[in-house]
């Protein structure tokens, strides 16, 4: 055969390979597309209670209807419900299904803060739960899954929250209602969470979603996109307007039910629910044992197009679905047995339904098989998004089961359907479905109203083999639960108890176990529980619930990883019987001791397992030479049988012989090495046995070496075991008379059993034998690190030679030492391997002493079941944390077992006061939806009897009687039941009769009236009721107050309680008189025994709490009815004295300033400020004749009995005010919710001893300007004044020695010579320009490294000098704009995050420094603007870093050389202030003082608003922007350009048609004023069309907050780019026009710096400055820096921000107020203010670090910033820390304190805040970590920095490191000793002074805190770790 035939056969073959090949791969490949997917998990949460599926599949089987009643919690049916469906605004049912606690969530398990779960769609809270409980369900921890390719794919279609949060705008949280309202973040928020890989989609296709989200979860699982995938829907229903819209349609069963293909069908009803199914590609759950509910064989998805109307279906495109999906699974038609349809119960959708699936399925066969058809809308309604999931849900349970559920409400077919002749059927009982040979089927429709429509054929999983248990299974077995808290881990326990009490739906015990370790996420909290059988787990379950210990039962909160030592003791754990059951059961165990037995064999002649099973002729255990080989083989066999477990050391000791067992399990030494060792060692001793004795003595080394001096020839230390344990060895006549004495001395002493001195002289004549025998010993390095208990040091073994283990005989043991030395490395969990524990008692003293948290376990006691022992110290190794192989603990395959789901631990979220959303009026058709109802009906619940009955009946008749009139005719709004403020004394003015005879004398009641109103400008004076919406009055009185407010604020709504009928009836005439019946509702009830009817954010009562006996229910009516952060008003009197005053006459109850405080911090309830009127109050009361007036007036008016005890008792106020036994206290109290009491109870009392006299308050405010009816806007305005500073510069005496620089140097030689002086000093400098090395952060880190580890010296400073070069020489540009914030913003932020990621020790002081960005003194050169957004950097570097101690220097921009020796010289000097300027010779300071009026810049006088003018407002779309537009055409103005990036939305027509309507011309531009070319063409048309241009208002703004170790530069520059580029475009293309004014509206941020706002404040900088350059040109220009607005702009959606600023001092500004000051700033038009409506004294004590900046130095020596006193300003808790012992309860201090303060930044309760709980798990990010780490800096007075919480995550960590920082040990072993306190202690003035300054805290303590500090250490937590 020729070569050339070979050839052509050759690739002949080769063809036909390749061809077979990839005929291979293209079945392959055909294979997946269709492959089967499998259902292996499934989480729903479906109405009726189908919370998981077993309990769905009984609601299904058994035919239970799950359509309720709409439940009142939901809102008023009765109010909304009305049959016809034209009736405006009502629905047309009352029924729908709902399921329970929706506005429940558990938050903290999902590591989301309370704040933003309340913001959260409850859809998106509620899909968490049942996606957790459906990957539960499935076998997989959550954790498994970070990284993979897992898809997640959800349907949703509904957003009521969002809805119910836009009908209350105020409430809205920015930061958290973007996310928390996305569709696309209900599906995302899964990936986030769970770190999934693969696709993420969420579907809104309606009524179809979740059954196109499995169509799409099957392909990508085909496709190979996803390797498993998560799909379901979810629906709630939260608004009754998705019920009112679909009555419109007449859509509705008006009974509530969807009636199937019934006749009688005539709706559909809707429902609640959530569903979720893991699927997984059946040949992967298949090869991973997973259980299968059923299979998914073929999946369609198509659309209707058009047909006769929008929502009709299409009889056809339902069809093609239907085939097409059978198609796919290669089902035929006539196997599928059952169809879940959509069947809505419909007269349009069942017909079509019906035709659609007889054209598929045909015309039934005579002996061909029937199918069933039914919907599970039938038993709980319409579940739209997730209606789909829950019928593909039924189908798998049906076809698992075997059984066909009844559908319901069927009994009549529907007329226009004709079943005869189809194989359909509609089951109405419960129907068996057997399998006939063939896998069931089953088909599920889904079809959406916009036409998309979806089916699945499902099919019967296969059947599973059935798997032999293995037989090393364990007998002793170990249960491993986990949660997230305590309180979870409880619930969790409970319900395992019931699994195992209930049979364990037929599994076994070993399965559960299994289950539980393999198949459950691992959280902190743990519980081990260790039992043979399920009655004995049961027994230890219901011991930890009711809180006692058992064997077999532990829990912990497992930590960070500790290291693990094997601790191998010496002789003495021996017992009768050890090791024989874990010979038995524990092969690793019975293994090693054969191989053992083999090894020691050549040196013993006996076996050791016949010596363990005690066989006769066997030697026995009490020979030395014995128990020692068989102990050594024990522990040696031990440590495989952990290892075997996967638990393997990280360390091992050895005590005496047990170190031979140590070395060999370390590796060390050979088996047969060891072997030899343990028994040539133990047969020497034998031959010594009767000649020594040794005794334990309760001394500490030292002592001890101290009482054998002089008989050290005959005794020796054999032992330390710790402090003081030692053991003394050698001769017995000398040990005895050692002991003799030691015992007269009152020392502790015991004699071991034992007749060997080991460790002792006795050793001496053992050594050559011993060394001889050992010779040729070959120990190697050991593979674990071996802590040598001759030494005391850390080994690698190879030096454990011959002469080694004579000294191990010979030689002390230092197991103390070595233990010691174990805990410093970090190893705190020790296991000893013996028979019995003896060693674990002084392991676990020393780590108690050393303050480590840690662990000592047992692997075997004496006559306890062996493997249960060893079970449950693995399980405490568990609960510490400690990671285990559970696949070595449970060898074997895991069968299928169902386990309880995880017990979620809810609480209420809900960011919404009521359930509605509807417009306004929407529900009236009278009077009102705030209409009260009859007094009968509102509950007369006041008390007829006792005080109550008293004091109403003194109400009634002042209705009538003490104003002379009956109240009901009068028009007068102020008939005020109060006292009023009287500065002075009125002679001639008589109250009494002022009030009884008003009309008297009109003057003076004029007087009393303006008495009460000054009253009420002192209480409401830092009330901002823009930010309010709902008030309640405790006491209302006539209504005075209510009416008041209701007419001054419109959007108030209002609420009061009296007691008094009459009251009632006289305030709703009044009510109704002035129209506010549907904004003012007035109750006859009790406030101290009526729950108020509603949330209030503002609470009030005048000169009531003191007539209300029960204060205690009055104050907790309050705090369950006060929203947090809000307001409690009260005008009340306090009593002076020790004791209550009370006035019987009139009932009143003066409780003591203690009462008051402890009535209010129990409630939450935080005193802001009080302010004492009782002299004024005095002055009023004033009336030398008041016995003669009032017996006039009782004769003239014929007063009651009661009124005249009651008034007759007045003149005694009078007297008690006038000596100081009562005060008249007006108090401004607020709702702090997350602080704990006694917090509050200190706070308080510091306010109550410091009440401010009225007179300081009047004095107060007349320095400011501020007269009661002045614009108070007036007081609002501050500046940025530069002060000469002529202190002289000097170095700090506190200054160390010589340290390193780092200076970012500029070309033009400023850092040279800052460089070259430093050095002439002796600092090392390293000088770097600015260069293409230094891109990104990177480089900067790198730099950062090498200038740190080339020099041994601290970096003490680095200086940012880059941005000298940025400043060009001719006009700027936008190019050189952009290039100069390289040099300057973008590197510093470099250097910053460089810095903070360094982790240095002590951080170095960063300096910024610019030149002629600053305008000092009368300076009016032009200005640097290219570097100003540096200078504002730099305010924020100061808030988020405070140990960089950012200073900023600008230099002239001639940088003169005497201006760089100034700078110098304040480098060097390291001074406190923060922000200079350097003029020549001349230094200057800035400060922040409120505006004179005086400081104009600009002689052009009060800009005029033209009507020929036209002005233009970027950002005009925006709550600012139409504010001003608003305000403009109000002032005349007829021609306006509002402009906006994206143009006008559809949210500002209004506001638009309503300028258009007034008379202006308005232009709504689309315009991105960071575009030349947008802002030009705006201008440009307008130029053509508009008059000239006479203002600019520029307000756009880009946020993108954050910390700035999370910011870059894209995030800069986008935020810049409005501010920055939109600045310069606005000046340069309006030069040509003739403005009147160019207004820069900044932020309070670029003035002061405001964290999380890095980029916005170095944007507000620019404008800032530009504003100077603008100036200096001759051109108009002014910048405002307005503090935060409510109503309105960003506010809008950050209203809860005004929460913690108003806490913290700064309220917001309304519209209102915002244009009263625009219209000020105009009339003197000053270059830069700041708008801020600050109360300086609350900041002060709020911010106690940044007012002692040096910024802030002038206003805090005004009198309104009056320095609190030294007991309120220092830290209280400090100090409190400082005097207690170091030790558990410093420590726990410290951690409650912490938490406290987490809990606040939170909003959530500190007790539901665990210690060891990473932070971020709790929902902290990087603002609220900012906000806590400024909270900690204000308690404890620290500078820290922002990565705190980050470098220190837990509560448990930040302890540790804050009491390091303060110098403040923890434990004692932290503790100096006493010598080492004389050496560092303070001089004799020093230590006065702070004993000083520490009894001054004391003082401030309440009673309580001194009596913790005095009483004994607090009860301990039972999460304090326990070593066992």
């Amino acid at each position: 055969m020729s070569s050339g035939t070979q050839d052509h056969r050759s690739l002949l073959k080769q063809s036909f390979l390749e061809i077979e090949r990839l005929q291979a791969r293209l079945e392959s490949l055909e294979r997946a597309k269709s492959e089967p997917i499998a259902i292996v998990g499934v989480g729903c949460r479906f109405p009726g209670g189908g919370d998981d599926p077993a309990s769905y599949w009984a609601f299904l089987r058994d035919g239970v209807d799950g359509i309720t009643e709409i439940p009142s919690e939901r809102w008023d049916i009765d109010a909304l419900h009305d049959p016809n469906p034209e009736a405006r605004w009502k629905m047309t049912t009352r029924r729908a299904a709902f399921l329970k606690d929706v506005d429940r969530f558990d938050a903290q398990f999902f590591g989301v803060s309370p704040r933003e779960a309340a913001s959260m769609d409850p859809q998106q809270r509620l899909l968490l739960e049942v996606a957790w409980e459906a990957l539960e369900d499935a076998g997989v921890p959550a954790s498994r899954l970070a990284g993979s390719r897992t898809g997640v794919f959800v349907g949703v279609c509904s957003n009521d929250y969002t809805w119910l949060q836009l009908a209350e705008p105020e409430r809205i949280d920015a930061p958290y209602f973007g996310i928390g309202s996305s569709h696309n973040i209900l599906a995302g928020r899964l990936s986030y969470i769970w770190d999934l890989r693969g696709p993420n989609v969420a579907i809104d296709t309606a009524c179809s979603s979740s059954l196109v989200a499995v169509h799409l979860a099957c392909q990508s699982l085909r496709t190979g996109e996803s390797d498993m995938a998560l799909a379901g829907g979810v629906n709630l229903i939260l608004s009754p307007l998705t019920l009112i819209f679909p009555s419109k349609m007449h859509m509705l069963a008006p009974d509530g039910r969807c009636k199937a293909f019934d006749a009688q069908a005539d709706g559909f009803s809707r429902g609640e629910g959530c569903g979720v199914v893991v699927l997984k590609r059946l040949s992967d759950a298949l090869a991973s044992g997973d259980e299968i509910l059923a299979v998914i064989r073929g999946t369609s998805i198509n659309q209707d197009g058009r047909t006769n109307g929008l929502t009709a279906p299409n009889v056809l495109s339902q069809q093609a679905v239907i085939r097409k999906a059978l198609e796919d699974s290669g089902v035929e038609p006539e196997r599928i047995a059952y169809v879940e349809s959509h069947g809505t119960g419909t007269n349009l959708g069942d017909p079509a339904e019906l035709e659609a699936l007889k054209a598929v399925f045909g015309q039934r066969r005579a002996d061909g098989p029937s199918c069933a058809i039914g919907s599970v809308k039938s038993n709980f309604g319409h579940l739209e998004a997730a209606a789909g999931i829950a019928g593909l849900i039924k189908a798998a349970l049906a076809v698992k089961h075997g059984v066909i559920p009844p559908n319901l409400h069927f009994q009549t077919p529907n007329p226009n359907v004709n079943l005869e002749g189809t194989p359909f059927y509609v089951p109405t009982g419960r129907q068996p479905w057997p399998s006939n040979g063939a896998p069931r089927a089953a088909g599920v429709s889904a079809f959406g109203w916009s036409g998309t429509n979806a089916h699945v054929v499902l099919e019967e999983a296969p059947a599973k083999e059935s798997r032999q248990e293995s037989s090393h299974a364990p007998r002793s077995l170990l249960l491993p639960l986990s949660a997230r808290n305590p309180e979870a881990l409880r619930a969790l326990a409970q319900r395992y108890r019931e699994l195992l009490s209930g049979g364990m739906n037929g599994a076994s015990l070993l399965d559960v176990c299994r289950a539980a370790a393999v198949k459950r996420e691992q959280f902190d909290q743990r519980l081990a529980v260790v039992g043979e059988d399920s009655g004995a787990m049961i027994e230890r379950l219901n011991a930890f619930l009711q809180g006692e210990a058992r064997s077999g039962l532990v829990s912990a909160v497992a930590g960070e990883r500790r290291g693990i030592v094997f601790v191998f003791p010496g002789q003495g754990s021996q017992w009768v019987g050890m090791g024989r059951q874990l010979l038995e059961r524990e092969p690793a165990f019975r293994t090693a001791l054969e191989v053992c037995d083999r090894a020691m064999r050549p040196y013993v002649g006996w076996s050791a397992l016949e010596v363990l099973a005690g066989i006769e002729g066997a030697p026995r255990l009490e020979r030395i030479d014995v128990i020692q080989p068989i102990l050594f083989a024990i522990e040696v066999a031990l440590a495989a049988t952990w290892r075997a477990r996967g638990i393997d050391p990280d360390a091992v000791v050895g005590h005496s012989m047990g170190e031979v067992a140590a070395a060999h399990v370390a590796g060390t030494l050979s088996l047969d090495d060891a072997a030899r060792i343990i028994c040539r060692r133990s047969q020497l001793l034998a031959g010594l046995s009767g000649q020594g004795a040794m005794a334990v003595v309760e001394l500490s080394q030292q002592d001890a070496e101290r009482a054998i001096a002089g008989v050290e020839d005959r005794l020796s230390i054999a032992v330390c075991n710790g402090p003081r344990s030692t053991v003394l060895s050698g001769d017995p006549e000398a040990l005895a008379t050692v002991l003799a004495t030691l015992q007269a001395q009152g020392v502790f002493c015991r004699q071991v059993k034992v007749d060997v001195a080991s460790h002792s002289p006795q050793m001496e004549p053992l050594r050559p034998a011993l060394l001889d025998a050992l010779q040729g010993l070959r120990p190697a390095t050991a593979s674990v690190p071996i802590f040598s208990t001759v030494t005391g040091e850390r080994s690698d073994g190879a030096g454990m030679n011959a002469a080694y283990w004579v000294d191990n005989l010979r030689k002390p043991v230092l197991f103390s030492t070595a233990v010691r030395r174990l805990i410093e490395d970090g190893h705190t969990l020790f296991i000893e391997m013996s028979p019995h524990p003896i060693l674990l008692p002084p392991v676990d003293e020393l780590l108690r002493a050393s303050g480590r948290k840690g662990g000592v376990f047992p692997s075997m006691r004496r006559e306890e079941p062996e493997q249960a022992v060893l079970m449950e110290s693995l399980g405490a190794l568990y609960t510490r944390g400690h990671p285990i192989d559970w696949s070595r603990v449970f060898p074997g395959e895991s069968r299928s077992v169902k386990l309880p789901t995880y017990p979620f631990q809810r609480a209420r979220y809900w960011n919404v006061t009521s359930p509605a959303g509807l417009p306004p009026g929407a529900l009236l058709d009278g009077e009102g939806a705030r209409l009260e109802r009859p007094t009968a009906e509102e509950g007369a619940s006041a008390s007829e009897g006792g005080s109550n009955g008293i004091i109403a009946s003194f109400y009634d008749s002042l209705v009538t009687q003490a104003a002379g009139e009956d109240v009901r005719g009068s028009d007068d709004n102020e008939h005020f039941l109060t006292w009023g403020v009287f500065p002075e004394i009125i002679p001639g003015f008589s109250w009494l009769r002022t009030v009884f005879r008003p009309n008297e004398r009109p003057e003076d009641r004029e007087r009393l009236a303006e008495a009460q109103r000054e009253l009420r400008r002192v209480l409401f004076r830092a009330v901002d009721f823009s930010a309010l919406r709902n008030v309640m009055d405790f006491g209302c009185g006539h209504g005075s107050d209510l009416i008041i407010l209701g007419e001054q604020h419109e959007h108030l709504k209002l609420d009061g309680y009296t007691i008094s009928g009459k009251q009632v009836e006289v305030c709703k005439q009044r009510v109704h008189a002035r129209g506010l019946q549907n904004r003012i509702r007035i109750f006859q009830r009790d406030s101290a025994k009526d729950d108020f009817p509603g949330m209030y954010d503002l609470i009030i009562g005048f000169e009531v709490a003191g007539l209300i006996p029960d204060k205690d229910a009055l104050f907790s009516n309050v705090d369950r009815h006060l929203t947090n952060g809000g307001l409690l008003i009260m005008a009340d009197f306090v009593a002076n004295t020790l004791s209550p005053i009370e006035v019987q006459e009139t009932s009143t109850f003066s409780s003591t300033k203690e009462q008051w405080n402890k009535l209010l911090s129990s409630n939450h309830l935080r005193l802001v400020d009080a302010v004492d009127v009782s002299h004024e109050v005095a002055n009023g009361l004033h009336n030398p004749d008041y016995a003669a007036q009032f017996e006039a007036l009782c004769k003239e008016l014929n007063l009651d009995e009661l009124t005249q005890r009651s008034f007759a008792s007045y003149e005694n106020v009078y007297k008690a005010l006038r000596a100081g036994l009562i005060s008249y206290v007006l108090f401004h109290v607020q709702k702090d919710r997350f602080c704990r009491p006694e917090e509050l109870f200190h706070h308080n009392a510091k306010q109550f001893e410091q009440l401010t006299p009225y007179s300081e308050f009047a004095a107060r405010r007349d320095t400011s300007g501020m007269n009661p009816a002045d614009d108070e806007t007036k007081e609002w305005l501050y500046e940025i004044q530069w002060r000469r500073d002529t202190t002289p510069a000097h170095r700090s005496s506190s200054s160390t020695g010589p340290g390193n620089w780092l200076i970012l140097g500029d070309r033009k030689g400023v850092g040279e010579a800052v460089a070259r002086r430093l050095e002439e000093r002796g600092e090392r400098c390293t000088l770097v320009h600015a260069g293409s090395n230094f891109q990104r952060v990177e480089d900067f880190q790198r730099l950062i490294q090498e200038v740190v580890r080339s020099d041994s010296r601290p970096l003490r400073g680095v200086v940012h000098l880059w941005s000298l070069d940025g400043a060009p020489s001719q006009e700027p540009t936008l190019d050189t704009l952009h290039s100069a914030q390289q040099l300057g913003v973008q590197s510093a932020l470099s250097v910053v995050q460089s810095l903070a990621w360094a982790g240095l020790r002590d951080a170095p002081r960063l300096w910024l420094v610019t030149a002629g960005t600053q305008v000092p003194g009368t300076e009016t050169s032009s200005v640097a603007i290219e570097a100003a957004p540096l200078w504002g950097l730099g305010g924020t570097i100061t808030q988020e870093h405070p140990e960089l101690r950012c200073s900023r220097v600008d230099l002239s921009a001639a940088r003169r050389p005497e201006e760089v020796d100034a700078f110098i010289e304040t480098l060097w000097a390291d001074g406190p202030e923060d922000q200079l300027a350097l003029r020549g010779s001349e230094r200057f300071v800035a400060r922040l003082s409120r505006w004179s009026g005086t400081r104009a810049r600009s002689a052009n006088g009060e800009v005029t608003i033209r009507s020929d003018g036209t002005y233009l407002i970027t950002g005009g779309f925006g709550g600012l922007g139409l504010t001003f537009a608003r305000w403009l055409v109000d002032r005349g103005a007829r021609h306006l350009i509002l402009a906006g990036r994206n143009g006008a939305p559809e949210s500002a027509n209004e506001a638009l048609a309503e300028l258009r309507k007034a008379g202006a011309e308005v232009v709504a531009a689309k315009m991105d004023v960071a575009d030349p070319e947008q802002v030009a063409r705006v201008l440009e048309e307008a130029r053509k069309t508009l008059p000239p241009l006479r203002g600019v208002i520029h307000s756009a703004v880009v946020l993108d907050d954050g910390v700035l170790l999370q910011q870059n530069r894209q995030r800069f520059e986008s935020v810049m780019a409005p501010k920055v580029d939109g600045t310069w475009n606005l000046h340069r293309l309006t030069l040509d026009c003739p403005l009147d004014f160019f207004l820069l509206f900044s932020s309070l941020a670029s003035m002061l710096g405001a964290p999380g706002q890095g980029n916005y404040t170095a944007a507000g900088a620019f404008q800032d400055a530009f504003v100077f350059y603008r100036r200096s040109l001759g051109l108009p220009a002014m910048t405002i820096n307005w503090s935060p607005w409510s109503d309105v702009g960003q506010a809008v959606v950050h209203a809860n921000r005004g929460e913690r600023l108003a806490q913290g001092g700064l309220q917001s500004i309304n519209p209102a107020q915002g244009v009263r000051v625009l219209e000020r700033l105009l009339a003197h038009t000053p270059p830069q203010i700041g708008v801020m409506r600050l109360d300086l004294r609350q900041w002060r004590q709020f911010y106690p670090r940044n007012a002692s900046s040096p910024l802030f130095a002038e206003l805090m020596r005004t009198p309104s910033a009056t320095k609190p006193s030294k007991a309120a300003s220092d830290s209280s808790i400090r100090a409190s820390l400082q005097a207690l012992e170091p030790g558990p309860r410093r420590r726990a201090m410290l951690e409650e304190h912490l938490q406290s303060l987490a809990a606040q930044v939170l909003r959530m309760s500190p007790d539901q805040l665990d210690r060891s709980t990473p932070l971020r798990n709790l929902g902290f990010d990087s603002l609220v970590a900012v906000e806590f780490r400024n909270r900690i800096e204000a308690s404890l007075g620290l500078t820290l920095s922002a990565t705190l919480v980050w470098n220190h995550p837990t509560i448990e960590a930040l302890a540790t490191h804050l009491a390091d920082k303060m110098g403040l040990a923890l434990s004692v072993a932290e503790a100096p000793s006493k010598a080492e306190q004389r050496q560092d202690s303070l001089a004799a003035g020093e230590l006065q002074e702070l004993a000083e300054g520490l009894l001054d805290e004391l003082e401030g303590l309440s009673n309580d805190e001194s009596g913790r500090l005095l009483d004994g250490a607090p009860k301990r937590s039972w999460r304090e770790d326990i070593n066992e």
